[in-house]
């Protein structure tokens, strides 16, 4: 195993996968303070579907069983799944005021950057994250085939 070079890929690639992982047991949490509506239990079905859906993908990347191509896009759609049932759940929870204040902010705030924010692209906050994402694949098929966003620490 490749425990000490994580494999090759910088550390922030593996967090992901215990990111979306850690993120289940909340969506399922939050679940009591929205209103039980059919809506919204499959909103958050698909959220966590989509959850495990990045961390799978995630690790068929840093185990080299996918392509980051390939990869990217799904994570991507995954992602905005995510982020759009994070900004839905903290805004229907916030009118509704079945959640509390502070929980609903956040989540109103971590929606937006996680769905538009600004994304780090080749060391510039610049842009959303997706389109950072699609411009640096683009430009990187162009001129250098094969190379990987999240690639290798020695910078190959």
């Amino acid at each position: 195993m490749c425990a000490s070079t994580l494999c090759g890929f910088p550390p922030i690639a593996w967090v992901m996968v215990l990111q979306f992982l850690t993120l289940i047991p909340v969506a399922l949490a939050l679940r009591r303070w929205l209103p039980p509506m059919r809506s919204v239990r499959l909103a958050t079905a698909a959220a966590v579907g989509a959850m495990v859906a990045v961390a799978i993908l995630q690790l068929l990347l840093l185990t080299h069983a996918l392509e980051f191509d390939v990869q990217v896009l799904l994570v991507m759609a995954a992602s905005q799944l995510v982020s759009s049932w994070v900004l839905t759940v903290s805004s229907t929870g916030h009118r509704r005021g079945t959640m509390p204040r502070p929980v609903s902010r956040f989540g109103l705030v971590l929606g937006g950057v996680l769905s538009g924010g600004p994304g780090h692209c080749r060391g510039r906050t610049v842009v959303p994250f997706g389109i950072c994402c699609l411009a640096h694949l683009r430009h990187t098929r162009r001129r250098t085939p094969g190379h990987r966003m999240v690639g290798p620490v020695d910078g190959t």
